[in-house]
């Protein structure tokens, strides 16, 4: 593992100085001693992750002060979430004396691609907050660091305080290479109360949990109403997967895959049957036009301009619906397989320390800083993954209604699943979209395209 810290050369110390520049110049000089102002310390040491703000690695007036670079995830961040997370940085900043620069971008792939490049370039970013989707195949092509000594020795938090699960995604060949931060919940069912009332139905208490029962209900919908009722993602292989995945994981089964990674349960019940419920929607004629080339965003437009009944996405998307339409939607449990359970999917963010990267004992104690509780409760955009700071996320959380659905959100995350822990997952994924694709296209049916998808994973495996 790379040296905690060794002196950058001058080209990477000009390059940061420049970055440094770039960000005083877009939040100005009195915003950074603004946020420096927002959080006092205590001196006190947190090792419950409660409310002090000392670090450690403590060096605040001292001449072994650094610069941090961290490239932060907030596609889903709202205005309050953003600025929780400038007061956590500040925080850091004033009780070590270090400096932290931070990217932010809405953009994932953004953030892979530029932890790959700089590591290749021998100039890699400190801290990146990467998918879950990305953490296997980083670790795998050497791209981030085992983190696991840090993780035996971290003060503010331990493995045993994370969601059940999450270190899996993150561990390879029982080493970890990432931390993560917040769950991407995707799983619960977004619905257009008005269309549902003129079907007949009471909006208040929807009577749909199963498959079966969602598309008979959306066929009285489409009768009623005259609209193409159901939302399937078939764009991209990020959300037709998470989407797909969500129903899946309804069956009980928390992965695509078998415990040791030698089999696949696609091409078996959990699986065919899952393809089946896409199946019907595409027979009854329920999907909007253009589907197949359709990903959630463009679900959302047809949502907001009441064009769609229903469609199933994260939880974050509360908050866009609210600001951005005056729709009166509810929020209901994801549509379940007959005997199935509440799940859905859930992937998340995860901190990671791109390879060769410098100053790492103090970046690590930057991310040990990011996960107390009393910060990460305020910053975080999605559900955070300590099961302590989990109800409090969704705490008081109504729908259009007006209806408390903080249960359903916390059942759905803490009982959710992934699909493929696995180098190749990235593959994977793009293989299922083509076959969900194909069903969507009426070219193939449930079983044959997951026949066929099977049959690709295995050769992945």
């Amino acid at each position: 593992m790379s040296s905690g810290n060794r002196q950058r050369t001058n080209s990477q110390s000009r390059l940061q100085s420049s970055r440094r520049r770039a960000f005083l110049k877009s939040v100005g000089v009195g915003g950074v001693a603004a946020l420096a102002g927002c959080a006092g310390s205590n001196n006190e040491s947190e090792s419950d992750g409660g409310s002090g703000t000392e670090t450690a690695g403590s060096t605040a007036g001292g001449s072994d002060s650094v610069t941090i670079e961290l490239i932060w995830f907030n596609g889903q961040a709202t205005d309050e979430n953003l600025s929780a997370f400038d007061d956590a940085i500040a925080a850091f900043e004033e009780s070590t004396g270090h400096t932290v620069d931070v990217t932010k971008t809405g953009q994932v792939g953004q953030i892979v691609n530029q932890v790959q490049t700089g590591v290749q370039a021998g100039d890699p970013v400190n801290i990146a907050a990467i998918p879950a989707g990305a953490c296997q195949t980083l670790a795998n092509k050497e791209i981030i660091e085992p983190l696991d000594s840090y993780l035996d020795d971290a003060d503010t938090f331990s493995r045993s305080d994370i969601i059940r699960g999450k270190l899996d995604i993150s561990t390879r060949d029982d080493t970890t290479y990432a931390v993560p931060i917040m769950s991407g919940h995707w799983g619960s069912l977004f619905y257009n109360a008005n269309m549902l009332e003129q079907a007949g139905y009471d909006p208040m208490n929807p009577d749909f949990e199963t498959w079966p029962e969602f598309i008979s209900v959306a066929e009285d919908v489409k009768e009623a109403v005259g609209v193409q009722p159901v939302g399937f993602s078939g764009a991209d292989h990020i959300h037709t997967t998470v989407q797909w995945s969500g129903f899946f994981h309804t069956t009980g089964q928390k992965s695509w895959l078998n415990e040791d990674q030698t089999d696949t349960f696609l091409d078996k019940e959990a699986g065919i049957s899952c393809a089946e419920f896409t199946q019907s929607a595409v027979d009854k004629d329920l999907l909007p036009s253009g589907t197949a080339n359709m990903n959630a965003n463009g679900l959302r437009e047809l949502f907001i301009s009441e064009e769609l009944f229903a469609y199933q996405v994260g939880g974050f998307e509360n908050a866009i619906l609210k600001e951005q339409s005056d729709i009166d939607f509810g929020i209901t449990w994801n549509p379940r397989a007959p005997d199935g359970e509440n799940s859905g999917f859930s992937g998340g963010i995860f901190y990671t320390l791109p390879t060769g990267s410098e100053n790492q004992d103090e970046s690590f104690a930057l991310i040990e800083h990011l996960m107390q509780l009393k910060w990460l409760n305020q910053y975080a955009q999605l559900p955070p993954v300590r099961p302590d700071g989990l109800e409090n996320f969704f705490e008081g959380i109504t729908d259009g209604l007006g209806r408390d659905v903080s249960n359903i959100f916390v059942e759905e995350v803490s009982n959710s699943g992934f699909p493929t822990i696995h180098v190749n997952q990235s593959q994977m994924w793009e293989a299922q979209r083509r076959e969900i694709q194909e069903i969507i296209l009426g070219r193939k049916t449930a079983e044959e395209a997951m026949t066929s998808l099977a049959d690709r994973v295995r050769e992945l495996l």
